[in-house]
């Protein structure tokens, strides 16, 4: 097939085209997300994010039909003690139809020479296996770490139903389970107090922002971004939950959300932070919310998951959050950063705060 596309940025009047673009190469690939998606929730994600700016470049043919899109919306983030825009490359496609003809090379080139010339300092993304190849080769980003993933059972007996039908007998062997991996724990404090919150109080925003400077760069989540990444995002329900020390100060939160993973109705830790030295309560938080799943999510999750770039995974095995081997990882996550004017520490893994809240698929 010989297509001649042109490049250019997204004008508002192409923006239902678009849409018909996103769904139809969705369907193509059949996507995770293609359930959620919908113009509300691509509005939420390139119109209403916090900064207020995302560029979205598309590939078209002759006919003006939208064949390849490439979005990069920009979130505040710290910059040698001061802070800027960075460009996070995400919801990439090329149509089925252009396979094999080079254009995702080419649309990357043209949307990375524009951000440039935009005076962006620093871009990061997280490519699949497939197009990795890109962004290395042909793009100037380097790899700083295929974050390791972790896993745990939370409701046992909900792992086993929803991969077969034991008639009953899940509930005796999960029960069996669940009380013997109670074994794993943590407990920072036997009179901490467990809340679910449904807003993003300022001790929950103070508490970020004292957690993010333990790193040097990474998104500022202020009070801004939570609001909109955890509260007001379409079709998605989150729970918020924060621990609180005898002193009736927050200690830890954790930002969790509901999905499915093979199959496996599964919690996603999205995202937390915890207080200078709150570690062992941000792990008790976690080993609460596990033991009385019952409780707080009528134990309909089996597993809980998650992935991230930070020190405090060394003690994940303590509670029981084991990592994942990568080849049965479901979705490794290669964190590549291309930045401007930087000194090479922001090429160093340890400088920096990732979570699963990063990257935006699920």
């Amino acid at each position: 097939m010989n297509k001649e596309i042109r490049f250019s940025l997204l004008s508002e009047e192409e923006e239902p085209r678009l849409m018909e673009a996103i769904v139809d190469i969705m369907q193509e690939n059949d996507a995770h997300n293609l359930s959620n998606f919908d113009i509300n929730y691509w509005k939420w994600q390139y119109k209403s994010l916090p900064s207020g700016k995302a560029n979205v470049y598309v590939g078209k043919d002759d006919n003006k039909t939208i064949l390849t899109y490439y979005h990069i919306p920009f979130y505040k983030g710290k910059w040698n003690e001061t802070t800027t825009l960075y460009a996070m490359i995400q919801d990439v496609a090329v149509s089925n139809q252009l396979r094999g003809l080079g254009i995702f090379r080419k649309i990357a080139t043209y949307a990375n020479q524009h951000i440039d010339e935009e005076d962006t300092k620093v871009i990061y993304t997280f490519p699949n296996h497939r197009s990795i190849h890109t962004f290395l080769k042909y793009n100037d980003f380097r790899l700083l770490n295929c974050m390791d993933a972790f896993m745990m059972p939370v409701n046992t007996a909900t792992l086993i139903r929803s991969k077969m039908n034991l008639r009953g007998i899940e509930k005796i062997i999960g029960g069996i389970f669940d009380f013997c991996y109670k074994i794993f724990f943590v407990r920072a404090d036997k009179k901490a107090s467990v809340q679910r919150i449904d807003a993003i109080s300022q001790e929950v925003a103070d508490l970020y922002a004292a957690f993010g400077r333990k790193f040097k760069y990474g998104l500022i989540k202020d009070q801004a971004y939570l609001d909109w990444r955890f509260i007001r995002k379409p079709k998605q329900q989150n729970f918020i939950y924060t621990i609180s020390g005898r002193d009736a100060r927050v200690k830890a939160v954790v930002f969790l959300k509901k999905d499915k993973i093979k199959g496996i109705p599964c919690l996603l830790l999205m995202d937390y932070a915890y207080a200078d030295g709150g570690e062992n309560y941000f792990l008790q938080l976690l080993t609460h919310l596990r033991n009385n799943n019952k409780k707080y999510f009528e134990g309909k999750a089996g597993l809980l998951y998650t992935s991230m770039n930070a020190e405090i995974t060394s003690r994940f095995g303590k509670i029981g959050l084991f990592r994942l081997p990568q080849k049965v990882n479901p979705r490794p996550l290669n964190l590549l950063v291309r930045a401007n004017d930087a000194d090479n520490d922001i090429y160093e893994k340890k400088n920096w705060q990732v979570t699963l809240c990063d990257w935006d698929v699920f």
